[in-house]
């Protein structure tokens, strides 16, 4: 369902198979800036707006056109995450502007990377002793893609806050 969002004024206007919904800028309580890859290819920044009224919505630099065909649309993402912040800042001085995982969810992040890892070098240590070099092969094939995919989830998903003016660039995707 095409969804496309524009500020007008001090209101975010969502638009959604043609009825659009305006939703006051000041009854944005946080927003949340993360890295959410979707696939070994496919890399999502999303900010998720916290509403006063327990909602949320969310916003991310991918159009998905269907269950294989995306639009990468960083530039267009980026530009209206940095034009939006700052107008919520000024439209809601209490809001909360937060990039990253929450740190429960990080923390679990973290540990379920470390376990995974860990058993992926017990397998190739395994391997290494039953003398098994295609395994020991398949096993840091595995290690090394997972390292490609895991490590930036991590780092970039660290909970912080950041001012509105400067949100971090390595999760604007722009």
């Amino acid at each position: 369902m095409p969804v496309s969002f524009r500020l007008r004024g001090n209101r975010l206007i969502v638009e959604r198979l043609g009825s659009e919904q305006a939703i006051p800028l000041a009854q944005i309580t946080e927003a949340r800036l993360t890295y959410e890859p979707r696939s070994f290819a496919q890399r999502l920044y999303r900010i998720r707006l916290r509403l006063a009224s327990g909602g949320n919505l969310s916003l991310h630099s991918v159009n998905f056109r269907s269950m294989v065909f995306a639009d990468r649309q960083e530039e267009a993402y980026a530009a209206f995450v940095k034009a939006l912040l700052p107008a919520i800042a000024e439209a809601n001085p209490q809001a909360r502007f937060t990039a990253g995982r929450t740190p429960f969810v990080w923390g679990a992040l973290i540990v379920t990377t470390i376990a995974i890892f860990l058993a992926i070098a017990y397998f190739v240590i395994f391997a290494l002793r039953e003398g098994e070099v295609a395994a020991i092969a398949i096993g840091l094939f595995i290690g090394a893609a997972g390292l490609w995919q895991m490590l930036p989830i991590v780092r970039l998903n660290r909970p912080r806050d950041f001012r509105p003016q400067d949100p971090p660039a390595l999760l604007m995707g722009g």
